[in-house]
C-alpha cells in the first residue's frame, strides 16, 4: 500500500464568499483551510477544514505540527495513524485544534485511499443505502430578504429537500418573518429547520417555537403544518 510523502496545506476561498453573520458571529468570509497529502504513487488526497477566520495561526501551527506524524505512514492505516496522533498530543489535549488537524489529514488520507483503490469512498464503509437525505444551508442574519429568498429557491432548484435559516434576532418577530417568507418561497413539501447558533436564551427560544406554531396553524394548510423540522443549537450550554 502507498504511503504519504508529502502534506501541503493551502486557503480556499469560496467564489460566493461576502461578510456574513448569525445570532453570535460576524465572518468575513466563507473560507476552507485545505490538507492535500501525496503519496508515493502520485495520488493525492485533500481534506477540507471550514474554519472561517477563527485563529488561524493556531490551526496552521496544529497542521503543521501534525504533519511529520503522518509522513511515511501507509494511507489504508488512518486508525493507526491516529491511535499515534492521539499518544503525541496527550499533554495539551486530544480536542478543539488538535482534533481538527487530525480529522483533516484523516480525511485527506480516505480520499487518497480511494482513489488508489479506483472506488468512491462512501463504498469502502460497507454502506446500506446508496443516498442520504441533504439540506441546503445559510439562511444568515445578516441577509436581506431578497438574498435570504434567492438563496433557498436556488437550493429547492437544484434538489434540496430540506432548507436551514438563521434565527436569534434581536426581535423574534424578524425571526418569524423570515421563516414565514421562506416557506411561501419554497412551498409546503420543503422542509425547513432553524439555527440560533446558541444565541437565544430558553425563554426567547421557546417563544419563537411557540410563534411559528401558531403561525402554521394558522395557516390552515396541512401540509405547512410540519414548517419547523428542527431548531438546532437554540441557547449556550
Amino acid at each position: 500500500m502507498p504511503k504519504i510523502k508529502n502534506i501541503t496545506f493551502f486557503k480556499a476561498v469560496s467564489t460566493l464568499s461576502q461578510p456574513i453573520a448569525d445570532s453570535t458571529h460576524q465572518i468575513p468570509e466563507i473560507a476552507f483551510i485545505v490538507t492535500r497529502i501525496e503519496l508515493d504513487n502520485g495520488v493525492t488526497g485533500d481534506g477540507h477544514l471550514l474554519a472561517f477566520h477563527y485563529s488561524p495561526q493556531a490551526i496552521l501551527g496544529a497542521l503543521r505540527d501534525i504533519a511529520p506524524m503522518a509522513i511515511g505512514c501507509e494511507v489504508s492505516r488512518t486508525g493507526e495513524f491516529l491511535a499515534h496522533h492521539e499518544k503525541e498530543s496527550e499533554y495539551f489535549g486530544n480536542v478543539g485544534l488538535h482534533r481538527w488537524a487530525a480529522g483533516s489529514v484523516n480525511i485527506a488520507m480516505w480520499d487518497a485511499w480511494a482513489k488508489t483503490l479506483g472506488v468512491p469512498v462512501w463504498k469502502m464503509f460497507g454502506v446500506y443505502h446508496d443516498r442520504v437525505p441533504l439540506y441546503g444551508s445559510g439562511g444568515w442574519l445578516s441577509y436581506s430578504n431578497v438574498e435570504l429568498l434567492d438563496e433557498v429557491t436556488r437550493h429547492v432548484k437544484r434538489g434540496f429537500r430540506s432548507v436551514k435559516v438563521k434565527v436569534g434576532s434581536p426581535e423574534i418577530q424578524r425571526d418569524v418573518e423570515r421563516l414565514t417568507r421562506v416557506r411561501e418561497a419554497v412551498g409546503p413539501h420543503i422542509r425547513i429547520m432553524m439555527d440560533a447558533n446558541q444565541g437565544m436564551i430558553l425563554p426567547a427560544a421557546l417563544e419563537l417555537a411557540r410563534a411559528t406554531l401558531r403561525h402554521c396553524r394558522g395557516a390552515g394548510d396541512r401540509a405547512a403544518r410540519g414548517q419547523l423540522h428542527c431548531g438546532e443549537s437554540a441557547r449556550a450550554t
